[in-house]
């Protein structure tokens, strides 16, 4: 201003002081009377408090200012009057006698109250706190009745005691962890949920409290929810993907002194490391009384406890620190002991060493194994360090050669055809099985050969992503499907056995898959060959169902395929194939809504039924309770299902095994529940 008007420090003061010394006049203030009995109205209104930017909008309103009188210079002329305190930097004006100002106990009673209750409204605060005071202080009653807004934020705003535990945001009062929850970053944030949940959560679990109070949180936080977990370094790790506030874990340090003296015991058996999973198996029971409720929350206790012997690079590995450098992969561990084995390994061994001495769980000596570089498997799926392996490389190029010419055509053969075939070139090198000659494609014809399934080989030229990943079983399905007809077991033996290789039980298994039926005794046959759809099993299953009625009604308890085939109202196949009870059978009960009985493949039910048939035995107790008052003669009962269509031969003893309703006694079949009388 000086500067701008042109006038010395030393002039400004002077004006100053002539200014103050005409407000100061008893005429002046007089003048001001008019302003005091609106502050004073005012101020009663807030209860003996007032912000001063709210006082400087009443009175504009009041006095029809043209605009709010600055607050500076409302403070100034406050001070006038030495009935009003008036606190520039908190922004606030009182009465002389509002003894609420700076009392102590007021702070402490709104931080409790605030802590209690999280978040309340500035007025709810005001209500709250007016209560504590009343029930309280003797003071409140000389002063007023209530508190105000003001009054509120003054409290917050100036006493640090304050500020530091309880936040304000749009006239609103929040407790610290309430606004960590609300508005805090999410470490903050995720702390505290698990601080006021005091027991383990899931971080998903965690996530969703996050999202009670953040609505607008994205979905794909929830992994990174997580990521900070782990990073914090307020929380444990106590399960898988679970979490608990230090706070509240637990640290039973007597128990973890003796899991201690265990662990230094495992590892001075010259073991780089062992997993906590075996200490945690070993102490158990005690863990668990103890609140350990797995090896990771175990692995979090030693960790803390931060005996200077052990180091924990990560979980869940423990070292002995003197000997420990950098984390070695268990891959990497169990190759060293391969190599120092100077031979072959046998499963069983190198299997003990993994979850016996490293304490591995038997799920990742699984995922390990198949991992283990500059290895080859040895028959019964032992190992082989590559180290002592004396590969003759022509006599193994000539091998694969060899394979790769099996292979050509089909585009994939078995591995124990190669070897039959080269038995004495493998012999020569070593190579004990086929099992072993698989290994070595891995290691030295991945470039030529895809061996990833044993025993089956693959012709990476020919290469289909979809098509490797499939099974031997599916193989066979696929040449049946391609076949489009009928395909003898003869012929699928003679190609994937004979021709490549293959055990014959792949070629069986096939007939129990779910797009195969059985065309003959030895003859299988693809869904797509006979074009068969839902529409045309809904129309057999209705044909099915019209048979077994008219069985009952006769006085039957089943009915026959046969009679489904006399009938002539089936659906008709494609190329060029034609019903056959076989085929009628397996079609019939591919959905589970029938059960064929009996060897012949012939009799059938829907299941479930009125008369509880759904095995052979119900069968054959229903037949003896309708037709044989409960038993018969086994040869003649047997002589009688088989001219009904249900059997071959005869019934064995282990067909009906340990059955609780049908018994075989010498020559007899009986029902069970007569066997007291027989």
């Amino acid at each position: 201003m000086g500067t701008e008007l042109r006038l010395t420090r030393e002039r400004i003061r002077q004006v100053e002081k002539k200014m103050r010394e005409k407000l100061e006049h008893p005429s002046s203030l007089l003048r001001l009377k008019p302003l005091w009995i609106a502050v004073d109205a005012y101020l009663a209104e807030a209860y003996g408090m007032i912000n001063l930017d709210s006082l400087s909008l009443k009175l504009k309103t009041t006095f029809n200012w043209n605009r709010n009188p600055s607050i500076s210079a409302l403070a100034e002329i406050l001070s006038l009057n030495a009935r009003f305190v008036t606190d520039k930097e908190a922004g606030v004006v009182y009465t002389k006698n509002f003894s609420c100002a700076n009392c102590e106990t007021a702070i402490e009673y709104l931080q409790q109250i605030v802590e209690d209750i999280g978040e309340l409204q500035f007025l709810d605060a005001a209500y709250c706190l007016a209560d504590a005071c009343r029930n309280n202080c003797q003071k409140i009653l000389s002063s007023s009745n209530f508190f105000s807004h003001s009054f509120i934020a003054y409290l917050v705003n100036s006493f640090n005691t304050l500020s530091e535990r309880v936040k304000i945001k749009s006239g609103r009062i929040y407790s610290r962890n309430m606004w960590e929850l609300r508005y805090g970053n999410l470490p903050a944030a995720t702390d505290i949920v698990l601080e006021l949940s005091g027991r383990p959560m899931h971080f998903s679990d965690v996530f969703e409290e996050l999202k009670r109070w953040r609505k607008d949180l994205p979905l794909h936080y929830e992994r990174n929810i997580h990521a900070i977990l782990d990073r914090s370094k307020n929380v444990l790790l106590w399960d898988r993907g679970t979490f608990i506030h230090r706070k509240h874990a637990v640290f039973p340090f007597s128990l973890l002194r003796e899991i201690e003296d265990w662990v230094r015991t495992q590892l001075e058996e010259d073991i780089p490391f062992i997993s906590v999973y075996g200490a945690f198996k070993a102490f158990k029971e005690r863990c668990l009384s103890e609140g350990i409720s797995s090896e990771y929350a175990l692995y979090s206790c030693l960790r803390e406890s931060a005996d200077p012997a052990f180091a924990y690079p990560r979980f869940p590995y423990i070292y002995l620190k003197k000997n420990f450098s950098q984390h070695l992969p268990v891959t990497l561990v169990l190759e060293k002991f391969l190599q120092e084995a100077g031979g072959p390994v046998s499963y069983i061994e190198l299997k003990t060493f993994a979850t016996g001495g490293l304490f591995i769980k038997e799920l990742m000596w699984n995922q390990y194994v198949e991992r283990i570089p500059n290895v080859v498997r040895t028959s019964n799926w032992g190992f082989l360090h590559t180290d002592f392996l004396e590969i003759d490389e022509e006599k193994l190029d000539d091998i694969i050669a060899y394979a790769q010419g099996i292979i050509s055509k089909e585009g994939h053969a078995s591995i124990v055809k190669v070897y039959e075939d080269k038995r004495i070139s493998c012999k020569l090198m070593g190579i004990d099985s086929p099992i072993m000659l698989f290994s070595i494609f891995q290691l030295y014809a991945g470039d030529k050969i895809l061996a990833r399934n044993y025993p089956q080989i693959r012709s990476l030229e020919k290469y289909d992503a979809k098509a490797s990943s499939r099974g031997i079983v599916n193989e066979v399905i696929a040449y049946i499907k391609n076949k489009s007809a009928p395909c003898t077991y003869q012929e699928l033996e003679e190609h994937f056995v004979s021709n490549l290789g293959y055990n014959e039980q792949a070629v069986f298994l096939a007939a129990y898959k779910e797009d195969i039926y059985k065309y003959l005794q030895n003859c299988l046959v693809h869904k797509e060959t006979i074009d068969w759809n839902d529409k045309k099993q809904e129309q057999v299953e209705r044909i099915a169902n019209n048979v077994f009625g008219d069985a009952i009604r006769a006085g039957k308890c089943f009915g026959l395929i046969d009679t489904i085939l006399e009938r002539g109202a089936l659906p008709e196949l494609k190329n060029g194939v034609f019903w056959t009870r076989l085929l009628l059978a397996d079609v019939l009960t591919s959905q589970n809504k029938f059960r064929t009985l009996g060897n012949q493949k012939n009799a059938f039910v829907p299941v479930p039924n009125d008369l509880g048939i759904e095995k052979f035995e119900d069968l054959i107790y229903e037949l003896l309770k309708r037709e044989y008052d409960g038993a018969s003669n086994l040869a003649s009962f047997e002589s009688n299902l088989r001219n009904l269509g249900v059997i071959i031969r005869g019934i064995a003893p282990s067909v009906l095994g340990k059955s609780k309703k049908v018994r075989i006694v010498g020559k007899e079949i009986i029902i069970a529940e007569l066997m007291g009388y027989a």
